[in-house]
């Protein structure tokens, strides 16, 4: 199937077998005695000298590739030959002649599509190499030179990939897929990387596996786009959920969100807990709508609070916002926290009630006993000034009074001054107050003087029943019993 021919050491053609001359086109009897270079193209005459002198000086065998005369085109041979001397001591050329054309057809077309290919990798925006299987940068895009700062690309290649200016921590992951590509699986991995000016970059790469035409693979392609930006955006996002997961937990108001339409509580922060006295594995996933032995809520009234209609379950429920819903927490420990509790639905892309929040504010009861209030100004002026300073002659004194000597910096309803003339047992000029008095106290005259003149005679069942008398009339409308017993 190939041809063989035996030539002398000036290139005369001693012997031919019929393969080769069918190569040539040419029967035996024209091929013998001719020189072999007849048959070659001329831009190949001195290439087949150079190989003669070669096989001859080596004595070993050797090869070269030519072109010989064929219809339309060259064909190409490729030449094995050896160096034999004879009997009578000249030198002969044993030539085996392969027809190689198709050969080279198939390398020149894997030539244009290399050259194809590096030409689309060198024009694609994104980060290309050609890896060789000894780990050698063949070939970096211009996208990645770019975005890696790299003045000239040409010391790297032929060199280690992944180049030894990335740090130990980066160049693993790399080295690991592409170890991977080599052995013939395609495998990506997002890594960091460093540019020349040592600038943290982040990659997405592809390592994929080019093989031959027997199917081995010849060399490896490592796409990499740059996703630094996606990665900032990440760590960015991150960052604002750790702050707002702090933000919740760490609140001094009570934070509480439910999911919908189920309305089970997902998230309950520390202050809810204390609000309510419960473990958080005792609120966690408990349905909003459940009436809860180990902790009520009650309205400012004392009346029950449905738990459908709390503040939560109207957002979760029904889309509602509420504000500022006051209510009366009785923990698991029987202790009462007044609070402000705000809520509104959170809605998702689609418009979507997909969850509720709800904002607990807690609060100093409207009803103030008179200890609590002389205990808040204990730092400023001992407990015995405040009776002294409550000796005045008419209501409007008392709160100037109180406010001009720094005891309680704040401003006091009408109630509360009531209050506080009532606990002072002191003597009040009432003739010019009653007017005042009656209007606060929503009574007539001569009640609000009743009341107070029976307050002046300083006996416990008299204080306990114009307290009582006040009740009926509307000014204290809760905290009852905490008067009764002070």
């Amino acid at each position: 199937p190939v041809g063989f021919i035996s030539v002398s050491e000036e290139g005369i053609v001693l012997k031919a077998n019929l393969t080769f001359s069918e190569l040539v086109g040419k029967e035996s009897r024209c091929v013998i005695k001719q020189r072999f270079s007849a048959f070659l193209i001329g831009e190949d005459h001195d290439a087949f000298y150079a190989f003669r002198r070669l096989v001859i000086a080596s004595g070993e065998k050797q090869a070269c590739d030519l072109r010989l005369h064929g219809d339309g085109a060259p064909i190409w041979i490729r030449l094995y030959g050896v160096a034999q001397r004879t009997k009578d001591a000249t030198i002969q050329l044993r030539l085996v002649v392969a027809d190689i054309t198709e050969q080279k057809k198939t390398e020149r077309l894997l030539g244009d599509s290399r050259e194809k290919l590096l030409a689309l990798l060198d024009s694609s925006p994104i980060c290309n190499k050609v890896i060789d299987l000894e780990s050698r940068l063949q070939f970096m895009s211009a996208a990645g030179v770019e975005q890696l700062k790299i003045s000239d690309i040409e010391p790297f290649y032929g060199q280690p990939y992944p180049p030894e200016f990335y740090p130990e921590s980066m160049r693993a992951p790399l080295t690991e897929h592409l170890d991977r590509a080599k052995a013939g699986k395609t495998s990506s991995v997002e890594s960091p990387v460093l540019d020349m000016e040592g600038n943290e970059l982040w990659y997405h790469t592809t390592f994929v596996p080019v093989r031959d035409n027997a199917g081995r693979v010849e060399y490896v392609i490592a796409s990499s786009v740059d996703i630094t930006e996606r990665k900032q955006a990440e760590a960015k996002a991150r960052r604002e959920t750790e702050f707002l997961e702090m933000a919740l937990a760490q609140s001094p108001s009570g934070i509480l969100i439910a999911d919908a339409p189920g309305g089970a509580i997902r998230f309950v922060n520390q202050a809810a807990l204390e609000i309510s006295g419960c473990k958080p594995s005792e609120m966690t996933d408990l349905d909003i709508t459940e009436q809860v032995e180990s902790w009520q809520v009650f309205r400012p009234d004392g009346s029950p609070y449905p738990p459908d209609q709390l503040p939560l379950s109207r957002a979760v429920l029904h889309g509602e916002t509420v504000r500022d819903e006051e209510l009366i927490v009785r923990d698991a420990g029987g202790n009462d926290h007044w609070i402000n509790a705000s809520a509104a639905p959170l809605h998702d892309v689609d418009g979507h009630v997909a969850a509720g929040v709800e904002l607990q504010l807690v609060r100093v009861p409207r009803t103030v006993e008179p200890k609590v209030l002389q205990r808040m100004c204990v730092p400023r002026v001992p407990p015995t000034k405040l009776a002294d300073i409550a000796v005045v002659g008419n209501i409007d004194n008392l709160q100037s009074c109180i406010v001009d000597s720094n005891i309680c910096p704040i401003s006091l309803d009408d109630d509360v001054i009531v209050r506080l003339l009532l606990a002072s047992h002191r003597r009040v000029d009432v003739t010019t107050n009653l007017p005042r008095l009656g209007a606060i106290l929503h009574v007539e005259h001569a009640q609000a003087a009743s009341i107070v003149r029976d307050e002046q005679q300083s006996a416990p069942d008299r204080q306990a029943a114009s307290i009582r008398m006040l009740y009926q009339a509307g000014v204290l409308s809760w905290g009852v019993d905490v008067w009764l017993k002070s």
